[in-house]
C-alpha cells in the first residue's frame, strides 16, 4: 500500500460549542478514503486518571464511544495511548508558536521519528509559485469562515532516525493542513497524533 492522505480541519465556533455534543470537538480529520475521524479535548469517559494531564483524544466517532489515540502529559512527558491504556509512543516536542528543533516521537520498541523543517523542494516551489499560494490562501480564508490561514507553505517531513535520508512516514504540506503517511512505516493513529500535534504547537 502506499501513502494515505487526510487533512485536518479546525472545528467551527458552533461545532464547539454545540450543548448535545459528546466531546468539545476541536478538529475534523477527513481520510482520502472518505472517513471522517474527530479530535476532542480531554480524555474519553469513563477514563479516571490521576496522572493524566488530557491534550486531546482521536474518536472514530462523533459519539464518543470509539477512541482511537488519547494524547496526554504523563510525568512531564507528552505520551500517546490506544483505547486499552497501552502506551503507543512519547513525543518530544518544544512548545510556542516556532518549532525550534526537530520533534521527536520514540515508540514502545525503540524505533524513533524524527520531524524535519523546511525541505528543499519547498523553498523551490515557493519560490515560483507563491502568486498561485497567496490566490489560494484568499480563497482559503473565505471557505474557511475568516480562519486566519496565512502560513509559509512549510513542509514537515518525519522518518526514521535511523534512516534519515530515506523515505518519510508522515509528511505534511501546511497549505490546507494537508498529510501523508505510509501506513508500512507508521501507524494511522500515530500519523493522526502527530498531525494534531504539530498544529496545536504551530499555533501556540
Amino acid at each position: 500500500m502506499g501513502r494515505i492522505t487526510f487533512r485536518v480541519f479546525i472545528a467551527s465556533t458552533r461545532e464547539r460549542e454545540a450543548p448535545d455534543a459528546a466531546y468539545p470537538l476541536e478538529f475534523r480529520i477527513r481520510m482520502g478514503d472518505g472517513r471522517t475521524v474527530y479530535v476532542g479535548s480531554g480524555l474519553p469517559k469513563g477514563w479516571i486518571e490521576t496522572e493524566l494531564k488530557p491534550r486531546f483524544t482521536v474518536y472514530a466517532d462523533k459519539e464518543g464511544l470509539a477512541p482511537l489515540v488519547i494524547v496526554a502529559q504523563r510525568h512531564q512527558k507528552t505520551v500517546a495511548l490506544d483505547a486499552d491504556k497501552n502506551e503507543l509512543a512519547v513525543f518530544d516536542y518544544p512548545s510556542g508558536k516556532k518549532l525550534q528543533r526537530p520533534f521527536h516521537s520514540v515508540l514502545p520498541g525503540g524505533t524513533t521519528f524524527t520531524a524535519g523543517l523546511f525541505t528543499v523542494p519547498t523553498y523551490i516551489a515557493f519560490a515560483f509559485l507563491w502568486p498561485v499560494w497567496l490566490v489560494l490562501q484568499v480563497i482559503d480564508f473565505f471557505l474557511s469562515d475568516g480562519e486566519p490561514s496565512l502560513w509559509f507553505p512549510v513542509r514537515t517531513a518525519w522518518k526514521p532516525a535511523a534512516a534519515r535520508f530515506g523515505l518519510s512516514a508522515l509528511t505534511r504540506l501546511a497549505l490546507y493542513n494537508r498529510f501523508k503517511f505510509r501506513p508500512s512505516m507508521m501507524d494511522e493513529r500515530l500519523a493522526f497524533a502527530h498531525a494534531v500535534l504539530e498544529l496545536q504547537t504551530r499555533r501556540g
